[in-house]
C-alpha cells in the first residue's frame, strides 16, 4: 500500500466523501421533514449494509430525543413482528440492495397495516419501485459499492438526526463538527490507522469486535477486509470467545476502555494477537470514522 499522502485511493475516498457530504445535507430536509409529520412511534429498520445508517439515526435519537418513541431492528423482524402489531408507525427503511425481498416485504407489510414508509436506498429497479407502491423512496445516488452506499446512508442519517436534536452541549458540539464536515478529517485519519490497516491486510484471518454502538460500522469493515481477500468474520464483544493464534481487531471508544482491558486479557490468555482500532470521540460520531476507514480498505477504491 502506498503512502496514504500520494495514494490515488486517498484522493478517490476524500472526493467521495465530499460528494457524500454535499448531498447529505441537503437530503437531510427531506428526511427529518418526514419524521416530523409523522407520529411519535418511530420504527427505523435496515437490511444489508443499511444497518450502519439505521443504528446512526437511531442513537442519535434515543440520545438526543428522548421524547419520541424510536425502534430500531432489522426489515424482516420488522415486518413479521412489528408492523402488524403498531397502528401509527413512521417507518424509516435503510438499505443498499433495493432490489432484495427485504426491501419488498417491509414496504407491502407497512401498506397493509397503514403504516408510513420511506425508503432510502440506491435507484431500484422498475419492477420493484411497482412493488413499493405507496411508499416514500429516497435514492442514494451511489451504486459503486454497498459499502460506498453505506457511507453516503451513514451521513444521511447522522444529519438528520442531528437536524432532529434538542438544544443541549453535547448536541452544539456534535453540529459544530458536523458543519465542519468530515472530509477534512479523511487524510488525517488514514494515516493515523495506516499501520493498523497494513496488519489487518497482511492477516489471513482475523476476527472483528466491538461494542452494540460500533458493531454495524465493524460489520462494514469485515466485508471490506473480506474484498480484499483477507478472511474477516464480526463477532459482538460480549459473545467474543478468542481461539488459538488468531488476530482479533477491537473497534472502540474511549468511553470502552476498562471493558477493552478485560478483553485483551482474554484474548492474549487464549494465544490470540490483539489489534486495536480506538477511536477518542463521541462514540454517536465514531461510525462515520469507522465507515471511512472501511472504504478506504474496499477492494473497489483500490490503486489501478
Amino acid at each position: 500500500m502506498q503512502s496514504s499522502r500520494s495514494s490515488p485511493r486517498l484522493a478517490r475516498l476524500l472526493a467521495e466523501v465530499s460528494r457524500a457530504e454535499e448531498w447529505a445535507r441537503s437530503a437531510s430536509r427531506e428526511l427529518a421533514d418526514y419524521l416530523r409529520s409523522g407520529s411519535n412511534e418511530l420504527l427505523l429498520t435496515y437490511s444489508y449494509m443499511g444497518y450502519p445508517a439505521a443504528s446512526i439515526l437511531y442513537w442519535l435519537l434515543f440520545t438526543l430525543r428522548p421524547d419520541l418513541r424510536t425502534a430500531l431492528m432489522d426489515a424482516d423482524t420488522a415486518s413479521y413482528y412489528a408492523v402488524a402489531y403498531r397502528s401509527d408507525l413512521t417507518i424509516v427503511a435503510f438499505t443498499t440492495k433495493p432490489d432484495s425481498a427485504a426491501t419488498i416485504r417491509i414496504t407491502d407489510s407497512s401498506r397493509l397495516t397503514g403504516a408510513r414508509v420511506m425508503v432510502v436506498s440506491p435507484q431500484p429497479s422498475e419492477k420493484t419501485r411497482l412493488y413499493m407502491r405507496d411508499a416514500l423512496l429516497k435514492t442514494v445516488p451511489a451504486a459503486d459499492s454497498e459499502i460506498t452506499a453505506s457511507l453516503w446512508e451513514a451521513l444521511l442519517a447522522y444529519y438528520t438526526g442531528l437536524s432532529m436534536a434538542q438544544e443541549g452541549r453535547r448536541g452544539e458540539r456534535l453540529r459544530a463538527i458536523a458543519n465542519q464536515g468530515f472530509s477534512v478529517i479523511v487524510e488525517e485519519l488514514v494515516e493515523k490507522y495506516m499501520d493498523l490497516t497494513i496488519k489487518a491486510l497482511g492477516a489471513r484471518e482475523i476476527v472483528i469486535t466491538s461494542g452494540k454502538l460500533l458493531e454495524p460500522a465493524s460489520a462494514a469493515l469485515a466485508k471490506a477486509l473480506k474484498s480484499r481477500g483477507v478472511n474477516a468474520s464480526y463477532s459482538p464483544i460480549s459473545l467474543l470467545e478468542p481461539v488459538g493464534n488468531e488476530y482479533v481487531l477491537i473497534v472502540s471508544c474511549s468511553v470502552e476502555d476498562h471493558l477493552i482491558s478485560e478483553k485483551k486479557i482474554l484474548i492474549a490468555m487464549s494465544g490470540g494477537r490483539t489489534l486495536e482500532l480506538r477511536l477518542n470521540l463521541d462514540p454517536l460520531e465514531a461510525p462515520i470514522y469507522v465507515l471511512i476507514l472501511a472504504l478506504y480498505l474496499e477492494e473497489g477504491l483500490s490503486e489501478p
